[in-house]
């Protein structure tokens, strides 16, 4: 009788290292969320960071020697927040997190495992450009969108409606909003 309960108990949690794991990728992205938002909330702003605040402050299509994006996202942060290095420093520090749920929506649209896709989502969150984009910087949006695209473009490969082609092409075109050379993935596509 204990070896059927056994049985029965470990056949449960045959099921389990999923959710677990998947609940430790999304705890590990809400961590880093908080640790982005404080880290953002403190110390002076970088020198190309109050040059982005001055931008937000005249919203263009387009300045000197950047696309527009990051004045806006700028923008959208100091609306919320003011102009602090908060209200700054929000919408990067969102968008990373996005981009950890973007590669988790990648890894799991090819695979269907959910395992794969919680480790993916762990790894993303620990990479360098995740942890510390806090700082307001043209990357920030255009990896979100160049990760969005990817996700489209998975969706194609596994059989999607030839329309998410379309939705790939206005991210790529939102990613050389943000930077220019973003623009070199609709050439590696070509490719």
């Amino acid at each position: 009788m204990a070896t059927a309960a056994a049985e029965a108990f470990n056949e449960e949690r045959a099921g389990q290292p999923a959710r677990g794991l998947t609940t430790f990728a999304a705890a590990l992205s809400v961590f880093l969320l908080a640790f982005r938002l404080l880290a953002g909330s403190n110390g002076p702003l970088f020198f190309d960071e109050a040059y982005y605040w001055q931008w937000s402050t005249n919203l263009q299509l387009g300045y000197f020697d950047h696309p527009p994006l990051i004045a806006w996202f700028v923008r959208a942060g100091t609306l919320i927040f003011g102009d602090t290095p908060l209200g700054i420093r929000l919408m990067p520090s969102l968008s990373a997190t996005l981009c950890v749920l973007t590669v988790w929506a990648i890894a799991h649209r090819l695979t269907g495992d959910d395992r794969v896709a919680a480790w993916a989502a762990i790894f993303a969150n620990l990479t360098g450009i995740m942890v510390l984009s806090f700082v307001a910087w043209p990357d920030a949006p255009m990896v979100l969108a160049w990760l969005v695209a990817f996700y489209e473009l998975v969706v194609v490969y596994r059989g999607g409606a030839p329309a998410w082609w379309l939705l790939a092409g206005v991210m790529i075109g939102v990613a050389g909003a943000s930077k220019y050379i973003a623009l070199l993935l609709a050439l590696g596509l070509f490719a």
